[in-house]
C-alpha cells in the first residue's frame, strides 16, 4: 500500500497532504493530523497501514 502527495487548495493558499487509499473505490476515511513535527516517512507509513486496513487516510502535512 503506497500513498501519494497531494495539494489541497484553500482560500489561504495550498495545504500539503498525503493520501493513502486501498484502491480507487469509495471507502470510509480518516483525517490524520499531526500536532508536532515528526519523522515524515514514519508518519506516511502509518497512513499507509491505515489504508491497508480498508480506510482512506488523509495526512495533513502543513504546520503553522
Amino acid at each position: 500500500m503506497k500513498g501519494s502527495a497531494v495539494e489541497i487548495a484553500t482560500r489561504d493558499g495550498v495545504a500539503d497532504a498525503y493520501l493513502a487509499r486501498p484502491d480507487d473505490r469509495p471507502h470510509p476515511g480518516v483525517l490524520f493530523i499531526m500536532d508536532a513535527y515528526g519523522l515524515r516517512p514514519t508518519i506516511d507509513e502509518m497512513a499507509d497501514r491505515i489504508a491497508a486496513n480498508g480506510l482512506r487516510a488523509l495526512l495533513e502535512r502543513t504546520l503553522g
